[in-house]
């Protein structure tokens, strides 16, 4: 527990959540020796309790973000931002630990959330590996002695690899690359990408066609690939039979064999 601290943890969660949660809490005290606030546990039945929830945040060392199989609350929304925010002006010594519960998705968590490490009960409320990450989360302590193997998805970084339209919302870095195709493609049937080895020319356009910002100028394109004994990317338009449009793209995808 941290110097001026009266909890190891803050829950935070939905109440639909409550039994799974108090569980866990009860795990923590009797196998961790820890301290969890539960408002089940700690709120004065007649007395205010959003100054208490307040008051129990600012006590805590760490807080616990905990979703089930229906997400979040209207309060849970509010108790997440508060927290995150504790978190950013401590500059992540208040730690966050986001907590999936047996049902929940991991898409439950935000952009902000899935920059830290979660810890994943959905195989069963019983998984001691869930139950030692979420100890050592609080602690602040690394797990021994294999350490926490991050899991294989979502996986942000692709390494050498490029961009598919399925890891469009984590293409960074690229928008105004992607403005510019995005409108030249709203103006002419043939757009050529040009640029040395590795530079990132698939993943513009498998990836960044598909984010919000390509969308919002030109509308959703359709993909099309196939090989080539030539080494260069484009875009190409087709018509649309009987519309008189001359502007529906197509991904040619053209590979050096």
């Amino acid at each position: 527990m941290g110097l001026g601290s009266t909890y190891d943890v803050f829950f935070s969660y939905s109440g639909v959540d409550k039994a799974e949660v108090e569980l866990l809490a009860t795990r923590l005290q009797r196998e961790a020796g820890l301290q969890p606030f539960l408002d089940k546990w700690h709120l004065v039945p007649g007395e205010p309790w959003q100054p208490e929830l307040e008051r129990a945040i600012e006590q805590s060392s760490t807080a616990a973000i905990f979703f089930g199989p229906q997400g979040r609350g209207a309060w849970h929304i509010e108790e997440v931002q508060v927290l995150l925010d504790k978190a950013a002006r401590s500059r992540n010594d208040f730690r966050v630990v986001p907590v999936l519960l047996p049902g929940a998705s991991a898409d439950t968590l935000d952009a902000f959330l899935k920059q830290r490490t979660w810890v994943d009960f959905r195989s069963g409320l019983d998984d001691l590996s869930a139950f030692k990450r979420l100890v050592a989360g609080i602690k602040g302590e690394a797990i021994e002695p294999n350490g926490y193997e991050l899991p294989d998805e979502p996986a942000p970084y692709r390494g050498l690899e490029r961009f598919e339209a399925r890891q469009k919302d984590f293409f960074f870095g690229r928008e105004d690359d992607i403005r510019r195709l995005a409108r030249r493609l709203s103006r002419s049937r043939f757009v050529a990408i040009v640029g040395a080895s590795g530079c990132g020319k698939s993943s513009l356009a498998r990836a960044g066609l598909h984010t919000v910002i390509a969308s919002q100028i030109r509308g959703q394109f359709s993909a099309v690939q196939f090989r080539q004994q030539v080494g260069a990317y484009c875009l190409v338009g087709q018509d649309s039979a009987g519309l008189g449009r001359s502007h529906e793209p197509a991904l040619e995808h053209v590979d050096e064999t």
